[in-house]
Formats: structure tokens, sequence, C-alpha cells
């Protein structure tokens, strides 16, 4: 569907930074050069050999050309950097990947940059790389992660006192909720973003707020009343000369009209569309545009021009490695050619879709791991640095203490220098008892910082335990997935050819059918599963059961894999339900759990 993405101009975002003072020195001295010349001309462009320089140029070229923005990104880091330009040449270079559509170097980039966020003392950049962050796990579909994400930069851009931010985060929220089909919630989030634009007038949000509305109004196949906003949000982009969003726009258009039916009004918006983006430096759009215009090809069953157009597509999603459209290329070649009754090529590409969605499960999974890695090493680096002023204060107090004893024991010398030869042994012997409380107190303090040590050794050591024993629940949980969802399209498969078989072939595919379908549902998975499960959410499943005896194997198994932070399409994939299936089995959970309305069943079960 459409795209959220953000646009944070350079002045906006740098108005109090050392690389705004480098940037209007470099407007200065080039005379206004970039206003008449082109990328390459402007890229020649000789600087003084500084970081305000180079961090300069790399917002100059930002989004225009990705290319210099990696180059001066990379002259930066050829020397020593502070920790705030680190975590800005990070973003730099993440927001840059993301646009090539590299997403794998996008993320690492990103993890990198949130390593170094204080937050204690957020800035705007921090907010702007939560921001970031989100929108990286979104593309890869990690929605649990990039609901966190949002929430954290709304709360950086609140104590920033930035309304706008905190509205494209509630806008880009409420399209994930409208991506997992909880609409109550989307339209919720929307209605919250919709009352900030109401306040604070920002085109390209009110137009977001447009657009998920016409997404809500399309999901309830109200197509006439999608239309609406959708076409509104198009006349605002095209009123702010935005062409990557308007050209993003018509797609959302032709999207609706493509599935209300109307294959013209479709056909024209995705042409529009490809005419727009074809130049753009993001070329998600174009690539989307083809995928689209091929889907309305094959619904007008000009099956030729539909193939030529997706693996034009294919090709070019292949060139910009994107794995969700190139899963999308390979899903509508395989329905292309089963239109065309091309079975062994639809086939072969809906293998390959197959695989391209193990692929992506697979490469979510590692990036999920990456990210605890980092807020665990963040919280990781509070802690310390939390000990260490404790310390600095400790050892401040300890010295001024000395100080102002050396100061007395001075003043007291020369005020009793006639009594001093008659006390000076017994000035001694409180110098000796000194040192040895000082002596005593740094032996205690060796002794407190060894067990200190040793306890950390041990957490560490648990800590390493406790990942092998999640990697392990991670890959039995991956084999379930797998096993499911193959046996199931396996079953889909034997259905249809049992409705086309006769006599004793279709009695043997009926007996068939039911050995799947009793493989879909043996217990000996959910046994193997709950071993691992129980060493790392030790006694959850036992204590759950003892408390609530009304819930059954199936509403076990369904919390512990909500307990895993598992998306609803997985959950129904593992259960071998359908994801409506799963929504409404919530409902009858929390009943069972005996929880109210105002209590969050994810909530609950995390920390139960």
């Amino acid at each position: 569907m459409g795209l959220l993405r953000k646009k944070i101009s350079f002045l906006s975002l740098k108005a109090k930074s050392l690389s705004i003072a480098g940037y209007c020195f470099f407007t200065l001295i080039s005379g206004g050069y970039f206003s008449s010349c082109t990328v390459e001309q402007a890229d020649a462009v000789v600087l003084p050999d500084s970081s305000a320089a180079h961090l300069s140029l790399a917002y100059a070229f930002r989004g225009v050309a990705p290319d210099s923005v990696l180059k001066y990104t990379n002259e930066l880091r050829r020397a020593p950097l502070n920790s705030q330009l680190q975590k800005e040449v990070a973003y730099l270079c993440s927001d840059t990947h993301r646009l090539n559509g590299d997403l794998d170097l996008a993320i690492q980039e990103c993890l990198e940059a949130k390593r170094i966020i204080d937050f204690s003392k957020p800035d705007t950049l921090d907010a702007e790389i939560l921001f970031l962050s989100a929108q990286l796990f979104t593309d890869v579909g990690q929605y649990d992660n990039a609901i966190s994400d949002y929430q954290n930069a709304i709360s950086f851009y609140k104590s920033l006192h930035y309304p706008i931010g905190q509205g494209k985060c509630l806008n880009s929220i409420a399209l994930i909720y409208y991506r997992i089909d909880e609409i109550e919630k989307a339209q919720q989030y929307n209605n919250e973003a919709l009352q900030i634009w109401n306040e604070h007038p920002y085109p390209l949000g009110i137009a977001s707020s447009y657009t998920i509305n016409g997404y809500i109004h399309a999901k309830q196949q109200a197509y006439a009343l999608a239309i609406q906003p959708l076409e509104k949000a198009s006349t605002i982009y095209a009123d702010i000369a935005d062409r990557e969003r308007y050209a993003n726009s018509l797609l959302n258009t032709g999207e609706v009209y493509l599935k209300w039916g109307k294959y013209n009004e479709a056909l024209q918006r995705f042409e529009k569309s490809l005419q727009l983006s074809e130049q753009l430096t993001y070329q998600q759009i174009y690539v989307d545009g083809l995928n689209k215009l091929g889907q309305c090809y094959t619904k007008q069953q000009q099956f030729q021009l539909a193939e030529n157009t997706l693996k034009l597509g294919l090709s070019q999603a292949e060139r910009i490695k994107d794995r969700a459209l190139l899963g999308e290329f390979y899903h509508h070649l395989s329905q292309l050619y089963q239109a065309m009754g091309n079975y062994k090529a639809a086939a072969s590409f809906q293998q390959q879709y197959i695989n391209q969605k193990d692929s992506i499960f697979k490469h979510t999974r590692i990036l999920r791991i990456a990210d605890f890695e980092v807020k665990y090493q963040t919280e990781e680096i509070n802690q310390k640095n939390k000990l260490l002023q404790a310390k600095n204060q400790q050892r401040l107090i300890y010295i001024g203490f000395l100080s102002l004893l050396s100061l007395f024991i001075f003043i007291l010398v020369l005020l009793l220098n006639g009594r001093y030869r008659m006390r000076v042994k017994l000035l001694r012997q409180e110098k000796l008892l000194q040192d040895a409380q000082i002596k005593q107190q740094k032996l205690e303090n060796e002794k407190l910082e060894s067990d200190t040590k040793l306890k950390a050794e041990e957490n560490e050591k648990l800590q390493l335990e406790l990942g092998h024993k999640q990697k392990e629940l991670s890959n039995i949980t991956l084999y379930l997935y797998q096993k499911n969802e193959y046996l199931s399209q396996l079953l889909a498969e034997l259905k249809q050819i049992e409705a086309n078989g006769v006599g004793e072939d279709s009695k043997k595919l009926r007996a068939l059918k039911r050995t799947i379908q009793s493989n879909l549902n043996l217990d000996n998975d959910w046994e193997r599963f709950k071993i691992h499960f129980d060493q790392v959410h030790e006694g959850f499943i036992e204590k759950l059961g003892q408390q609530f005896p009304a819930l059954t194997s199936q509403d076990l198994r369904h919390c512990a894999y909500i307990r895993m932070n598992l998306s609803t399409k997985e959950i129904a994939q593992l259960i071998n339900i359908t994801p409506a299936s799963v929504q409404k089995s919530r409902v009858r959970l929390k009943k069972k759990l005996e929880l109210g309305r105002e209590v969050d069943l994810f909530h609950f079960i995390r920390h139960f």
C-alpha cells in the first residue's frame, strides 16, 4: 500500500547545530552555486577539510545524490569522531541506504546510531533515529518493534515540543494497525493524528491521514468512500509539488479502483504514477507501479503486456534488492501463468514466492535478535554510566573531606605551635590510625569490586545460557511454522485435486488428506515446543493452566506464542487457523482469563 516516508528539511533539523554553520559558510563561499548547477558540478566543489564541511555537504546531497552522501560520510569516518558525530553519520548512512533499497545496510547503520542514543537527554536527532528505525522495522514486517520505536519517538518529540513529529508517528502507527487488520486501533491513532493537524496544520500530515482513511474504507469494501480521501491526498501532494508522494498516492488510488473492478481508471493512475516516478531517487515507487500495472493487465486478460511488465518489474526489484517486492512479483507472475494455463511456470514462480517468504522470515528473526542486543547494550551502558557517576561523586566527597582535614590540621599547628612538641606523638598516632582506616577501607573496596566482578561474570554466563535457550526456542518455532505452512499448502492442493478426482483415486486422496490434517495437529510438536519454551519462560504454561483451569491446550499454545512476541500471521500459521480466527480466539481468551475491557491481553500475558 502507501508510503509514509519522512522528509525533514536540513535547516529545520539542524538549526542549532555546528552543521548549519558549516552549511551557511559553504553557501556563502559558493555564491549560491547549488541553485544553478547540476549534482555532478556541485559534488566537485572543494571545501576546507573539516568535519562541519563534510557533514554539511552530506546533508546538502541527502535525497538528491545518495552516492555523494555516502562519499562524504566515509570521509568523516576516516578521522576519529565524537559520539554525536558518530550518531549523525550513522543516521545519514542508514537513511541513504533505505532510499537505495538496501535494507540490510540501512538497519545495520540505524542500530549503530541507536546504540549511541542517550535516553536521559534526548535531542531532535535521537527522535529522528527512532523514527527511521521504526520505518525500517515496518519495511521488514517487524511491527511490534516498529510500534515500540514510534512510541519512544513520540515521547522524545513531546519533550522537545515538536507536535508535527508526534503526528507523523501516530499516522505511522495507524498504518501498522491497518496492515495487521486491527481497524479500530488504526482509526483511533489516525484520529489522534488528525487532532494534531487541526491544531498545527501540516499538509503532509493531513494528506497522510486522508490516505489512511482511504485504506480503512477500502478494507471495508466501501470503495466509493475510499476514493474521496485518497483523491484529496493526491491533490495536496500535487499542490505542494511533492512528486514522490504524488506518484505514490496515484498508486494507492489506482489500487482501490483495481479492487473495485474499474480497470481503466486503475490503469490511468498506474501509468501516470510510472511517468512521475521513473526518475526518482527512491525507486521502490516505480517498481511497485510496475507490479500493480502488471496486476491490472492480468485482470484485463492482456497476458502479454502483463508478462512483459511483471518481468521488467522483477528485474528492477532484484536490482534494488527489495525482498518484499520480489515476493510480490513472484506471486503475481504465478497468478498470471495460472490464468494463461501455463501451470509449470506458475508452480515454479509460486515456489520462488514461498522461498522468498521463508528468507524474509529468517532475516527478520535475525534482525529482531540484533535489536534485542542493541537494547541490552544500551541499558548496560546507561547502568555503567550511573555507577561511574556515583563513584566520582564519592571520590569528590572523599577528596574534599581530606582537603578540609588537612587545612584544619595546618591551622591547628599554626595556632598551637607552642604545644607542638608535646602533642607531636599524639598526632603521629592519629595519623597512623587514619592510614590504617584508609588501608582497611581500600581492602574492603577491593573485596567489594572482586565480588561485583564475580557476580557480573555469573550474570554473563546466565545470559549466554538464556540466549542459547532462546535460540533453540526460535529454531523449533521456525520449524513448526514452516512445517504447518508446507502441509497447509499441500492440503489445499490435494483438496483441489480431490474435487476433480473420481472413484478409487478420490478415496486415496481423502485418506492422504486426513493423514496431512492429523500431522497439522500432532501433539508431539507441541510437547517438543513446550520443552524448549519452559527452558526460557520457566513455569509460565503450568502456572497459567493452574490459575485458569478453563484454558484448553489450544489456548495455552496461543498464550505461549503471544509471550514470544509472534505476529498474528505467524500465530495463525502455527495454530493452523486464519488470522481472523486468531483475532476471534483472543476475544474468547480474554473472557477465560477474566480480563476487563480496559486490560490489554498482550500486556497481561507478557507480564504474567
